[in-house]
């Protein structure tokens, strides 16, 4: 009659018999299609190539972890700013949300860390 789930007991009728279906994907424009296959290509080609180099899950790893450094994602985007004087005001404006962002996110993270320290 009753079937436990860690220290808590339920009756069985209130336990789902089974998983519940996944809810509908949203609608998906062209643009995101074309996104996502070309994510889909570059990731099976970077996961063969790094397998036909003996490097395995380890290789993919350190190309995950040097794409996701900071240094170049601050950098690049300041250096196009201050070193490339005819972008449009649309580049201009997405470069510096992104320089803003990071930003915020870098002085979120650190007072997030000293405070639970």
């Amino acid at each position: 009659f009753f079937r436990t789930r860690g220290f808590l007991a339920f009756p069985v009728s209130i336990l789902p018999l089974s998983s519940p279906p996944p809810p509908p994907l949203p609608f998906r424009s062209p643009g995101m299609e074309r996104l996502l296959s070309w994510d889909d290509r570059v990731t099976s080609s970077l996961f063969s190539w790094c397998a036909s180099h003996h490097l395995g899950s380890r290789g993919m790893l350190l190309a995950l972890e040097y794409s996701a450094h900071g240094v170049p994602w601050l950098a690049v985007p300041l250096c196009l700013l201050l070193l490339q004087p005819e972008l449009s005001l649309a580049v201009i404006e997405a470069l510096t949300n992104l320089e803003v962002g990071l930003c915020t996110d870098i002085a979120m993270v650190g007072l997030t860390k000293c405070l639970f320290r």
